[in-house]
């Protein structure tokens, strides 16, 4: 097969895995049952549509000679196309009224079975894409043992094996374990790093240490909150929570993101956050916090969401910086991944005072897509006007949150023994009384 025609065949597959991946991520949004395994496919699909695109690439280049009919590459593209079609139609056959999708069509062995298949096909293209993987498997199973015992000299893997298609089967069980145990997760963290060195999770791992456990149960319980996290889905709102100095707004946007992240564990939910400082307003930037975002919801995928690999592709690995209008871009591209998706912005009054508006702009675009969580001090005038608009929590000092922290400090400090559980609530009380008077 020419080079052209076998280019050919890998875009219409190319095309046909994209087209699957769209009906499975509308299971992944909808299907009550078996969530995790639409999840699985979904994920390994976007692995295995990522590879024919760097094949894809590969053959334009013209540097992979040509494929006869019988060569493993052409075998096995030809035996993947038939088990996506086969999934494709499955999955899409399925759908005949507004409520059949609620239910996974695979069952278990089914889902076993084609998860594996989907993985060994993505991992034979992973293979093609270097020059000698391509040119090895342009080659008939009986070349590809030869030249694989004269190149890698495996004498102990070659004896015992009862033909040519046993021995390529099993070097190329050894490429995908070494695949999936490196080169993807390698290329992952590259890609995630290429959006942006910062770890976003240093402040919230700052703040959750700083606080006593158990504290700001109460606004979990809010139902202002209750109602705004309910809601997430149907009808996605903000919330802005605002107090004065020192009342504990870093430390229930803490609270927010450590209990959405849990309250969610059959669904694959993102929760990505950004914390203002004042102290660190060289770093701030529009473009700086949409990075932060995105960094945030691609690592709590199980793989490498197509629109960030796509953007590595075209500026990380070129060593440029992506544009602010297409990281915000694919920022809700991703966030398509994911069956729910909560952002939270802590201290916006610490934000760069020219650069307010931009700050306020970014998160009303989230907010029309996605419930949206905002603490402050009180803002000016012009800034206020917006969120006066959101459904709002005055946060201030709490007595069930005074009398958790006291207790906490006096059983850290206490000599065990030393105090009795009467004493305990006496000093708490007393303790609280006298700070609702200061």
């Amino acid at each position: 097969m020419d080079p052209v025609s076998f280019l050919a065949s890998v875009v219409s597959l190319a095309a046909l895995v994209a087209e699957t991946i769209q009906i499975t991520k509308s299971y992944v949004k909808q299907v009550k049952d078996a969530k995790k395994d639409a999840i699985q496919i979904l994920n390994a699909l976007e692995v295995l549509h990522h590879n024919l695109s760097r094949l894809d690439k590969l053959l334009k280049a013209d540097t992979a000679g040509s494929f006869t009919d019988t060569s493993i590459l052409v075998t096995s593209t030809h035996a993947c196309r038939v088990k996506i079609g086969s999934l494709s139609a499955k999955l899409g056959g399925t759908v005949k009224g507004p409520f059949e999708r609620l239910r996974w069509p695979l069952n278990k062995q089914d889902h076993k079975a084609t998860l594996q298949d989907i993985q060994n096909f993505a991992d034979w293209i992973q293979f093609a894409v270097t020059i000698d993987g391509c040119a090895l498997l342009s080659k008939t199973s009986g070349e590809v043992m030869k030249l694989l015992s004269d190149q890698l000299q495996m004498t102990e893997l070659l004896d015992g094996l009862i033909n040519d298609t046993q021995i390529t089967h099993e070097v190329v069980l050894d490429i995908q374990e070494a695949i999936r145990d490196s080169g993807l997760a390698e290329e992952r963290e590259k890609a995630l790093r290429s959006i942006t060195e910062t770890d976003p999770e240093q402040r919230h791992r700052d703040v959750k240490h700083s606080y006593v456990k158990n504290t700001g149960q109460w606004l979990l319980q809010d139902p202002r909150y209750m109602c705004w996290q309910e809601q997430a889905c149907e009808n996605p709102t903000g919330l802005w929570c605002h107090g004065s100095a020192g009342s504990g707004k870093s430390m229930l946007a803490s609270v927010v993101i450590d209990h959405l992240r849990v309250s969610y564990p059959n669904e694959l939910v993102a929760v990505a956050h950004y914390h203002f400082d004042y102290k660190d307003e060289a770093q701030q930037s529009p473009r700086h916090v949409i990075s932060c975002l995105l960094k945030q919801v691609a690592s709590g995928h199980p793989g490498l969401p197509q629109p960030v690999a796509a953007l590595y592709n075209d500026f990380g690995k070129k060593g440029k910086a992506a544009p602010q209008s297409n990281l915000l871009q694919v920022l809700h591209s991703t966030c398509q991944e994911y069956s729910r998706v909560f952002f939270v912005f802590d201290a916006l009054d610490e934000c760069k005072l020219r650069s307010t508006g931009d700050y306020v702009e970014l998160i009303v675009d989230l907010q029309r897509s996605y419930p949206t969580f905002v603490t402050s001090r009180p803002l000016p005038d012009k800034t206020r006007e917006t969120f006066q608009l959101w459904p709002q929590i005055e946060i201030k000092a709490r007595d069930s949150d005074m009398r958790t922290y006291v207790i906490e400090q006096i059983n850290r400090r206490a000599v065990r023994g030393d105090i009795d559980d009467e004493l305990r609530e006496k000093i708490a009380h007393e303790i609280v009384a006298r700070a609702q008077h200061m």
